[in-house]
């Protein structure tokens, strides 16, 4: 009998370890969009001034104003800033960097955005003058950008024009009209998901457009941005480019030429109102903007006034967030771009559907396993009883 005891005993903790190990932890019921704003802070920017010898009067003041508006020095622009003197002999790493400018007039400022591993990336360089300084994390469309997130919009899908009228006033009406119906349906969605999730109270659009123009130089420094926000963009200037932009100034991903189209719009508004799949910031998609903005004020507004959202009452799954849809450019090939990653080409007209990793298909996955798992004890269990009260008689 203590043998079958501890048969008994040993299936049900078997099953009990299985559910354990393959139960589907639920999203948190906070969503994306207001997880990054309330809990994720902002990368870093590298801001690099290279020169040669001493700065001179105006530049040197050029340099302070920069470093007061840093946020190591209490600021609020997301950058870090530091002077190279190429005389003085600097560190391999900023000489690298330096090598890649192919030594252009001094001084000049560098914009660098960390990416994994150490590695830099050049976003922008200007010469260093008041105007460069004063455009450099504030312009009209950041500025605009903030006001509306902090009014309480999902996100601002920034439009970015290519200069060709015809391709851009298509994109543009693409954008618009999808937006229009998916700020009423998207509310429907949200209040239908499992857990459900809280999106804003009023007449607040749950999405808005903010265009930019490629030639607008005060906003220089955003185009080049979103241009290398994802590898081999700069390659499709020429085409009209959407980029939800959401939390504190993250950029999710762009969409690019026909890519602009219902579907790739619906499911990126989709996933940011949806429940948080993944706490790190790090294992999610998306780069940081440069923008001067008191972020930290404004969550404290919502502590003092009851409208934080709460810590997530269970821990997320860890799953990638979202699959990146295909952007479809006419007269060449369609992308699927990835941050960070090379653009991949596939041929729209032959190429097979593409296949996207179904969140849902891992779920179904582990419940068959586990089924599977069970079954198999439960017979290799049932045999044990059987053999053991046989020899018993």
């Amino acid at each position: 009998m203590r043998k079958i005891y501890l048969t008994y005993r040993l299936i049900n903790i078997s099953i009990l370890l299985l559910i354990l190990f393959n139960t589907d932890l639920t999203a948190c019921d906070v969503p994306v969009y207001r997880y990054a704003l309330e809990r994720w802070s902002t990368d870093t920017y590298e801001l690099l001034l290279y020169h040669r010898g001493t700065l001179t009067a105006e530049q040197d003041h050029l340099f302070k104003t920069l470093d007061a508006a840093s946020r190591q020095h209490g600021g609020l622009a997301n950058y870090h800033l530091e002077k190279i003197d190429l005389n003085a002999m600097p560190p391999p790493h900023h000489l690298a960097l330096w090598h890649q400018l192919a030594h252009p007039k001094l001084p000049i400022l560098a914009l660098v955005y960390p990416l994994p591993a150490g590695k830099m990336l050049i976003i922008h360089t200007d010469a260093l003058t008041e105007s460069s300084v004063r455009h450099l994390a504030q312009s009209p469309v950041r500025k605009e950008l903030v006001a509306r997130i902090e009014s309480g919009q999902v996100g601002v899908w920034l439009f970015l024009a290519s200069g060709d009228r015809s391709k851009d006033t298509a994109a543009a009406e693409r954008l618009e009209l999808a937006l229009d119906s998916l700020n009423h349906d998207l509310l429907h969605l949200a209040s239908q998901s499992v857990p459900p999730v809280s999106l804003p109270a009023g007449n607040v659009s749950l999405f808005s457009i903010a265009r930019i123009e490629q030639a607008d130089t005060t906003e220089k420094v955003l185009v080049q941005s979103l241009l290398r926000s994802e590898s081999d963009l700069m390659a499709y200037s020429d085409y009209p480019m959407a980029f939800p932009v959401f939390g504190r100034g993250r950029v999710l991903y762009a969409l690019v030429g026909d890519g602009i189209n219902t579907s790739n719009i619906r499911e990126a508004c989709q996933h940011l109102i949806g429940p948080c799949s993944c706490e790190i910031k790090a294992e999610n998609q998306g780069m940081d903007l440069l923008i001067a903005a008191d972020w930290e004020s404004m969550i404290a507004e919502r502590v003092l006034t009851g409208q934080l959202a709460p810590e997530p009452a269970v821990l997320p799954e860890r799953t990638p967030p979202v699959s990146r849809p295909p952007a479809i450019l006419p007269e060449i090939d369609p992308l699927v771009i990835l941050p960070g990653t090379p653009v991949s080409r596939i041929d729209s007209l032959s190429a097979p559907e593409m296949v996207r990793e179904n969140p849902s298909s891992g779920k179904m996955l582990r419940t068959t396993m586990l089924l599977t798992a069970i079954l198999l004890i439960s017979i290799v269990t049932a045999a044990s009883i059987i053999i053991i009260w046989r020899r018993k008689n």
